[in-house]
């Protein structure tokens, strides 16, 4: 499965980049997750491994890009993201994010089938539904999504445009079908997101 954000080009993680944070070393047996993980808890004033999701890393031509999520009730918000940028010495040299305090998580339960949203999916978009092994699991299918200061529960499915067949991820409500967040897939441009 592509994620979002981990879709987001290699360029587009460096415009992202804020000015030269405090330097961040690692000792021997460097662990790019662990220091992720540590880093992003510190900025965002939270509790590391319980309120962050490491998500994945990628070598650029300076070191690593590291990319770490907000985590509620113990998944990924998939919206939130930390770019965490270490040089080749390990140091962080950059970090930028998206962090969102949330005052309600919903309960990670469906209320409605997969086909219900699938089919509101469907007629929004004016796109075919592409995911042939669905599963009721979590974080691939299931997962959370902020909108505002709530925790969402959502379907993850994907779809291609009818029109000009672009890849879209559609983040659609888990409880009452609603589009919350839809993406092109191979871009991670949102196309359109509920804000509140």
């Amino acid at each position: 499965m592509v994620r979002i954000a981990s879709a987001l080009p290699l360029g587009l993680w460096s415009t992202l980049v804020i000015a030269a944070p405090a330097q961040f070393s690692a000792r021997s047996g460097f662990n790019i997750e662990d220091a992720a993980l540590q880093y992003t808890a510190e900025q965002w004033g939270v509790s590391s491994y319980y309120d962050v999701w490491f998500d994945s890393a990628s070598q650029t031509s300076t070191g690593t890009a590291a990319l770490v999520r907000q985590k509620t009730n113990d998944q990924p918000l998939w919206n939130s993201w930390a770019n965490v940028d270490f040089d080749s010495s390990n140091n962080v040299v950059g970090f930028a994010g998206e962090h969102f305090d949330l005052t309600y998580v919903e309960e990670n339960m469906p209320t409605i089938m997969v086909d219900a949203a699938v089919a509101a999916g469907e007629k929004a978009l004016n796109a075919k539904w592409t995911d042939t092994d669905f599963q009721y699991t979590e974080p691939n299918w299931l997962g959370y999504i902020a909108v505002g200061e709530r925790a969402k529960y959502v379907y993850i499915l994907h779809f291609a445009s009818n029109t000009d067949n672009t890849p879209i991820t559609a983040y659609i409500s888990a409880v009452n079908g609603e589009l919350d967040w839809v993406v092109n897939t191979e871009t991670g441009a949102t196309i359109s997101a509920v804000t509140a």
